[in-house]
Formats: structure tokens, C-alpha cells, sequence
């Protein structure tokens, strides 16, 4: 032994020393990962007990809270004090609170938004929606409306027009949540257009978050945003809002082509009776795309023979409409000829 080590140890041999080095710097980065591994899975088991035991005394103590009358004025804070001392406690105590208020309505609600205070669980909510950060304050928006959180109104109204997507669609949701009539108030504050997904995410929202009287869509016909006009026509359509009818005849010969085409489509939807004479009138002077539209609603505000009449008045190089008008013309073939007026 003694000679293996003088050996390894003997200045002239170079090469045996560097691979001695090399040797025990990857012994000891080995062992620093495994241990690493080991002590972040021993973290991650212990945060997964602590996570079990307090959500089993959650939802005991809010069982306890909502139909039971025994507990006494101060255990609610001696919970918080004893049960929510972390951040991470607080969000799991958040969690379990909206676990109760998606099964239960009601008085029940209430209660669970005094738990929710009395536990000081709006600081938290607050402190994340000033954060800054997009996931936290997406996250402590959609806590706002499911809980009813009034009082971050004016908070929440400047993520209107916030970056993300995801934090725009929480505010949506946020104002339609809490509204009790007038949900799309907020669409005074919009800045930036609302996307075809925003617009069909707040539609679901009115249908499904909303309990309050039908809006009148036509106070946003003169929105600032086209995106915002386009979004109101189509509500008056599927509402069957037939009153406003003639305040969406003066946008079919706006010069934006995107609400004459919705204004096109919407008014077919509404079966306006003058529409089919406008078709007439303006197909040869519209571009293709409003043309491919109007091919398409023909089968809803005209006959047969009307339809028919607008094949000589497709330009030969509009192969894309001839094509759309050839399909349609099958599909004419296939059913009962419609008489014409």
C-alpha cells in the first residue's frame, strides 16, 4: 500500500495524478446530485404529508364552520394562526374554500366569503394581483370573481387590456362574474381588440357566469374598437335582439369590410327582410370575400331561382367563389326547389 501511494504521489508521474483528480471531482459530483435527488424528494414527501393533513383539516374545520353551529368566535382564528402560517398554506386554504363554493350556493356563499376574509385570505389575493406577475395575478383574478371580490374592481379593471392573453380572459371573466346587471360595462375600458377567441369566451361567460337581465347590445355599436362592434352584432343576432335591427342596416355599407361582412352575415341570421335586394344590388361591386358570404346566406334569404341568378355574375379568375358556388349549386339540386316571392 505504502508503495502504491508514493507511486501515485511521485512528481513524475503526471498523468496518473490528473486522472486521480478527474476521479474523485466525479465521485464527489455524483454524490452531490444523489444527495441532492434524495433531500428534494424527502421535501417533496413531507410537503405531500403536510399538504394531505392540512387539506383534511380544511375541509373539517369548513365543514364544521358551514353546518354546524359549535364553533366558538375565536376558533376561526386560532385555525388561521395554528393552520396558516405560509404563503403556500393560505393558497391551499384558498383552494379548498373554492372546492366549497362550486358545490354549494346560496347562504352557504356567503359564509364562505366570510371564512375567506376572517382568515385574511384577501391580503394574500391583493398582494398577488399588485404583483405583477401574469400567472399569480391570472390566478388571484379568477379567485376575485369566484369568491365575489367587489372591493378589487378598479385593480382588476387595468388588466383589461393586459399582454397576456390569459390574464385579459381572468379579468373578462371577473366583471361578467360580479355583475349583477350590465356585464359588458367593461367593454368601455377595452383598448385593445378582443380576439375571436376572447369574443366566444364571453359569450360562454354571459351564458354560464351571468344570472342578470339580458344586456342591450346595441349601446356598443359605436365602440371605438371594430373588433368590439363586430362582437355586438353577433350578440344582437343570437339574443334576437330584432329591435336593433335597423341600427345594424347603416353597417352594411360601412367602408370596413370586416362589419359589413358581419352586418351581412348577422342581418341573414336575423332574416332582414331588405337584405336579399342589397345582395342584388351590391354583389357585382364587392370584394371576394363578401361575395363568398353573400353565395352562402342566399340559401336563407332567397329562393332557388335567386341563387341560380348569380352564377353569369361571378368573374371567370374568382375560381375560389365559382368553386363555392358550384358546391352550393349541388347542394340546391339535392332539395325541393324554393319558389321564389
Amino acid at each position: 500500500m505504502q508503495d502504491l501511494i508514493e507511486h501515485i504521489t511521485n512528481e513524475d508521474d503526471l498523468i496518473l495524478q490528473i486522472n486521480l483528480v478527474f476521479m474523485l471531482l466525479f465521485i464527489l459530483v455524483t454524490i452531490f446530485f444523489v444527495t441532492s435527488i434524495l433531500y428534494l424528494r424527502y421535501q417533496k414527501i413531507i410537503k405531500e404529508k403536510r399538504t394531505r393533513k392540512l387539506n383534511d383539516s380544511l375541509s373539517e374545520f369548513i365543514n364544521i364552520y358551514l353546518f354546524d353551529d359549535i364553533l366558538k368566535p375565536t376558533d376561526t382564528k386560532d385555525f388561521q394562526t395554528k393552520m396558516l402560517k405560509t404563503s403556500l398554506d393560505q393558497k391551499i386554504a384558498i383552494k379548498a374554500l373554492l372546492i366549497f363554493e362550486e358545490n354549494f350556493k346560496g347562504d352557504t356563499n356567503s359564509m364562505i366569503k366570510e371564512l375567506f376574509f376572517a382568515w385574511e385570505l384577501d391580503v394574500l389575493t391583493e398582494r398577488d394581483l399588485k404583483s405583477g406577475i401574469w400567472y399569480k395575478v391570472a390566478r388571484a383574478i379568477y379567485v376575485s370573481s369566484e369568491i365575489g371580490l367587489t372591493d378589487f374592481e378598479k385593480l382588476i379593471e387595468t388588466y383589461l387590456n393586459s399582454e397576456r392573453e390569459e390574464v385579459r380572459q381572468q379579468a373578462i371573466l371577473y366583471f361578467i362574474t360580479i355583475s349583477k346587471e350590465n356585464p359588458l360595462n367593461f367593454l368601455d375600458k377595452i383598448q385593445t381588440p378582443i380576439t375571436l377567441w376572447e369574443q366566444i369566451y364571453i359569450e360562454e361567460c354571459l351564458k354560464t357566469k351571468y344570472t342578470g337581465p339580458v344586456p342591450d347590445f346595441s349601446n356598443w355599436l359605436q365602440h371605438p374598437m371594430v373588433s368590439v362592434r363586430q362582437f355586438t352584432m353577433k350578440m344582437i343576432s343570437e339574443y334576437n335582439q330584432f329591435q336593433h335591427i335597423e341600427a345594424l342596416v347603416p353597417f352594411l355599407y360601412s367602408k370596413n369590410k370586416v362589419l359589413r361582412n358581419t352586418a351581412i352575415e348577422n342581418l341573414a341570421q336575423m332574416e332582414y327582410y331588405d337584405l336579399l335586394a342589397y345582395c342584388k344590388k351590391t354583389f357585382d361591386s364587392q370584394p371576394p370575400k363578401t361575395k363568398k358570404i353573400i353565395l352562402k346566406i342566399l340559401k336563407r334569404i332567397g329562393s332557388t331561382e335567386d341563387f341560380l341568378n348569380f352564377e353569369n355574375r361571378i368573374p371567370a379568375e374568382d375560381w375560389m367563389n365559382l368553386q363555392v358556388f358550384n358546391k352550393l349549386k349541388a347542394e340546391y339540386t339535392q332539395e325541393p326547389a324554393k319558389v321564389s316571392a
